[in-house]
């Protein structure tokens, strides 16, 4: 799951009194120091994670053990093919996100899609293993883009510095137990799930609004050309596990404030990324 390019058109002319009382709002925007977190301490060690719960059910499961499974299975599974819809609200509109993602035969085809009355954006990634070819398109509708024929092709570790993550990663920020919010950590029963009428289990995660995006952070902030970080406010989770022990689905909800040209911006709503695990990847 990818949080879309937030594209920002601040409208001249606005008026001077609006404009400084959103500098000042600005201002008072939190200032997080992501850096003080280290990565790899904030990450769970997947392996140990599944040894610990081998021969439980998804019953039995926490809700941050069946997130750490989960990611490693999809990660892990030969196949899939996931589709991320949802919308983000901010001071000038309504941003909508679309993602058409792929894992077949080792390879990685990724499709984003942004668009809004004011303005959109598409990218697309086409991921080896070792390399990741980055095109541009024009979003043509919600879910469709004409794309370039040209290409920049990077490294996995050039990839990460800019976007936060791996290619190969389905999510941008870290579930483990040092990344969940207090009062989850304070519960008598974190996060244990619920048998759905489907047949998956649904979990429920509220995470730390800091250590937890570390590299969420850093992919709006650059995917989206903003010069500071952003400060969250909310970032939970909502997400069903199949009998496979993989994800059905993710959806964030999630809220989030910076600084564009001088002017506060909040962005709040939810994104929801669907798996399929038969579906044949047909998209080139």
């Amino acid at each position: 799951m990818q949080i879309i390019t937030i594209v920002l058109v601040i409208a001249a002319g606005a008026g001077s009194g609006f404009y400084c009382g959103m500098l000042y709002l600005s201002s008072k925007i939190p200032k997080v120091d992501y850096g003080q977190y280290d990565e790899s301490f904030l990450r769970a060690n997947a392996e140990e994670v599944l040894a610990a719960n081998a021969g439980k059910s998804l019953a039995q499961l926490s809700a941050v053990d069946a997130f750490v499974i989960a990611q490693y299975n999809t990660q892990n599974c030969a196949q899939y093919v996931s589709e991320t819809n949802g919308s983000l609200s901010h001071n000038f509109g309504q941003q909508n996100v679309y993602t058409y993602e792929q894992k077949y035969n080792g390879n990685y085809l990724i499709k984003e899609i942004s668009t809004s009355s004011m303005k959109s954006v598409a990218n697309k990634y086409l991921y080896d293993g070792t390399t990741v070819l980055a095109y541009t398109g024009t979003a043509t509708s919600k879910t469709t883009a004409n794309w370039s024929n040209t290409y920049k092709a990077m490294t996995n570790e050039e990839y990460k510095k800019f976007y936060g993550i791996y290619r190969y990663e389905i999510v941008s920020y870290i579930v483990s137990e040092r990344t969940i919010s207090e009062s989850d950590k304070n519960a008598k029963t974190p996060g244990t799930g619920k048998k759905l009428s489907n047949g998956n289990y649904q979990f429920t995660l509220s995470l730390d609004t800091k250590s937890s995006v570390i590299n969420h952070a850093t992919q709006i902030k650059n995917a989206s050309n903003i010069s500071n970080y952003p400060s969250f406010a909310q970032m939970d989770l909502v997400f069903e596990l199949n009998s496979d022990f993989r994800f059905a689905s993710i959806t964030s909800i999630e809220c989030y404030s910076f600084s564009y040209s001088g002017i506060a911006v909040t962005c709040s709503g939810s994104i929801t990324s669907n798996y399929d695990y038969e579906r044949a990847p047909v998209e080139d």
